[in-house]
């Protein structure tokens, strides 16, 4: 299995060809900063669409 680092985005200018395939790059959809919660449960449901195993 590959470990790739995962990368949450706080603007929507990046892309996944900005970054090397060693990432995974999740997008915050909130205008706002993030409750630690908030990282943490948008990390999961962007890695889970990506269709990660956790």
């Amino acid at each position: 299995m590959e470990n790739k680092i995962t990368v949450l985005t706080t603007t929507s200018s990046y892309n996944n060809s900005d970054f090397p395939d060693s990432i995974n790059l999740v997008k915050n959809p909130h205008k706002r900063r993030l409750t630690e919660e908030e990282v943490m449960e948008n990390l999961i449901e962007g890695l889970r669409k990506q269709g990660v195993a956790l």
